[in-house]
C-alpha cells in the first residue's frame, strides 16, 4: 500500500511537474528519451540482439531489412529481393548509401558484414545466432548481394531485420573495441557520447533517411520510478518501458501513451537437463494448471496484453490459433502433482531476470504464490542481465531449475527464433527433446511457406501438451511521451529514430 501511495503522489504532482518542465523541453532540440539500459557491449551492435539493449542501436544503424507496423519484413537497406533457389538469395540495395564516415555501403560492404558475423570471429558476438545460416554472401554488382545458405530458409529476409551492417574498412582498421567507443553505421544518427549511462546522437547529414530531429539523447535509468520521474520533471520528452499502471494517470496529465508490442512471451522455463521433479510431464503440466494468468493480466497488468497459449505472439509466423490457454485448474494440478509421487510438492529453485519490466517482479511473485497454493516452493533469485547471458551460453545454472524467459519472435518475427533456443539444438540446451528438434529440422528444410507453417504448428500443438515452461502473457510494454512530443513511432518496439520530432516552440 505504501509503494501505491508513493506512486499516486508522485503522478499527483505530474501535471505541476510537466507545466515546470515546460521550460526544460522548449531550451533544448534534442529528443531525450529513458530507457531501462544500454547495451553492454557499448557501440558493437553484433553484441546485443534484444530489448532494451538494442534501443541504442537503431538510430545509428540499419539493417537489410526491418519490422513493420504489422510484424511484416519491410525494406530497409534493401529495396527488394527474391530467392534464387532454396538456398541462395539475391538483394538488391537502394543506390548511394553512405556509412556516415564517407564509407560506401555498396553490396561488398553489406557482404563483409554478413560474412564477419557468420564467421567464426562472429561466434563470440550474439548476433550470430541469426547469422550461422549464412554459409556465404557475396556482391554480385555494386548494388546486388548474393546470399547462400547453408539450408533451406525462407525466412532469411526476416532473419536479416536483426544483422546490422558495418564500415569494413573502419571496423578491420580499429577492430571490435575501438570500434565500440566510436561506432559508424547508416543511421539517421551519428554518436557524440556513448558511455555506460548515456548516448548523445547528433544528425547524420550522409543518411539515406534523413532525420527531423537535430539531436536525440539517451538515457539509461534502470527502474521504473526513475524514467517517470524524469519524464514527469521534463528531464526527458519520451520514458519507455513503463508499468501499465501508470497509463490513465499520465493520460489525464497530458501524456500520451502507447502500449508497445515487443513479439516476445513470457514465461518460466523448465531445465529438464539437470535431474529435478521437472523431468516429468505430469509435473511440468500441474504448474502451468496451477498458475491464475487471468489474475496476472487483469490485476496486475491492468488487462494490458493478452494471456499466452504458446511460446509465440499472433503476429508471429506458425502462431497456431485453433491453441486455447491452459485453464486455471489447482484441483487437478495437485491430482497430476500426486500421480507424479510429489504430493506434498517440492522446492523449485527459479532465477528471474531483473529489470526487463516494471511489472516482472510482481508477476513472479504472483506465479510463486499459485504455486505454493498446491505445495510447490517457487524459490524466487533475482540476477543480473550479464548473469542471464551465463544461462544461456555456458550453461551456468547454478542450483536453478528454471528462470524467467522471453520466448521472441523478433527480428525475423517467426516462431522458430525461440524455439530453437529451447530445444536440444541450442550449444548449451536447457531442455532437449528430440521430437521438437526434429520437428524444427524439417520446418528448416520446408521452403514452401504453407507447409512450413503446418510443421511449426504441429510443434506448438506438441508443446502444448507438453509444456516446456509456464507460458504466462504476451509482453507489451508502455512507452509515453510529453505534450512537446509531436511523432513517435515504435512498431514492436523498433522506434524509428528517423521520424522522431518536437513541437515548434
Amino acid at each position: 500500500m505504501q509503494f501505491m501511495f508513493n506512486r499516486r503522489a508522485l503522478l499527483a504532482a505530474s501535471t505541476a511537474a510537466a507545466i515546470m518542465g515546460g521550460a526544460a523541453r522548449a531550451a533544448t532540440s534534442a529528443v531525450r528519451i529513458a530507457v531501462s539500459g544500454l547495451p553492454p557491449g557499448r557501440g558493437n551492435p553484433f553484441t546485443s540482439v534484444g530489448f532494451p539493449q538494442i534501443y541504442a542501436y537503431l538510430g545509428v544503424f540499419d539493417c537489410l531489412t526491418e519490422v513493420g507496423p504489422q510484424g511484416e519484413i519491410a525494406p530497409a537497406l534493401a529495396e527488394s529481393w527474391k530467392s534464387e533457389s532454396q538456398r541462395s538469395w539475391l538483394f538488391r540495395l537502394k543506390p548511394n548509401l553512405m556509412f556516415s564516415n564517407g564509407e560506401a555501403c555498396d553490396a561488398a560492404a553489406v557482404a563483409w558484414s554478413l560474412n564477419f558475423i557468420a564467421s567464426p570471429a562472429g561466434k563470440v558476438f550474439a548476433a550470430y545466432r541469426d547469422a550461422q545460416i549464412i554459409e556465404k554472401a557475396e556482391a554480385v554488382d555494386a548494388l546486388t548481394v548474393r546470399i547462400k545458405t547453408g539450408s533451406a530458409d525462407p525466412i532469411i529476409p526476416g532473419k536479416l531485420a536483426g544483422l546490422r551492417i558495418v564500415p569494413p574498412k573502419y571496423f578491420s582498421d580499429v577492430g571490435p573495441a575501438a570500434f565500440a567507443a566510436k561506432p559508424v553505421g547508416t543511421g539517421a544518427f551519428v554518436a557524440t557520447e556513448w558511455s555506460e549511462n548515456r548516448i548523445r546522437l547528433a544528425r547524420n547529414l550522409k543518411a539515406w533517411r534523413a532525420p527531423v530531429a537535430d539531436n536525440v539523447e539517451l538515457r539509461a535509468l534502470p527502474d521504473n520510478a526513475s524514467r517517470l520521474q524524469a519524464l514527469l520533471s521534463g528531464a526527458v520528452d519520451v520514458a519507455l518501458n513503463l508499468s501499465p499502471d501508470d497509463k490513465s494517470v499520465l493520460e489525464s496529465a497530458g501524456f500520451r501513451t502507447i502500449l508497445t508490442p515487443r513479439g516476445a512471451v513470457l514465461a518460466i522455463q523448465f531445465i529438464t537437463e539437470r535431474d529435478s521433479p521437472l523431468r516429468d510431464k505430469r509435473v511440468r503440466q500441474a504448474l502451468n494448471l496451477a498458475v491464475d494468468r487471468n489474475q496476472i493480466v487483469q490485476a496486475i497488468l491492468g488487462g494490458s496484453t493478452e494471456i499466452a497459449s504458446q511460446g509465440a505472439v499472433k503476429a508471429a509466423f506458425g502462431f497456431d490459433p485453433t491453441l486455447s490457454p491452459l485453464p486455471y485448474d489447482p484441483a487437478r494440478a495437485k491430482q497430476l502433482l500426486t500421480e507424479a509421487g510429489y504430493p506434498n510438492g517440492f522446492r523449485m529453485p527459479t532465477s528471474v531476470t531483473i529489470g526487463n519490466s516494471p511489472n516482472d517482479t510482481t508477476v513472479f511473485q504472483q506465479v510463486a504464490s499459485d504455486l505454493a497454493k498446491v505445495g510447490v516452493d517457487m524459490v524466487v533469485n533475482g540476477i543480473p542481465l550479464s548473469q542471464f547471458s551465463r544461462f544461456l551460453y555456458e550453461g551456468d545454472w547454478g542450483d536453478a531449475i528454471a528462470f524467467s524467459m522471453h520466448y521472441g519472435s523478433v527480428p525475423a518475427m517467426d516462431a522458430t527464433v525461440s524455439l530453437r533456443m529451447h530445444s536440444c539444438l541450442w550449444p548449451k540446451p536447457w531442455i532437449c527433446d528430440a521430437k521438437v528438434s526434429d520437428l524444427i529440422r524439417k520446418a528448416d528444410a520446408t521452403f514452401d511457406i504453407t507447409q512450413r507453417r503446418a510443421v511449426i504448428q504441429d510443434i506448438m500443438k506438441y508443446l502444448h501438451d507438453d509444456p516446456p515452461g509456464i507460458m504466462l502473457h504476451e509482453t507489451r510494454y508502455l512507452d509515453a511521451m510529453a505534450p512537446n512530443v509531436s511523432v513517435y513511432d515504435a512498431p514492436f518496439g523498433f522506434l524509428r529514430f528517423h521520424t522522431l520530432a518536437l513541437k515548434s516552440v
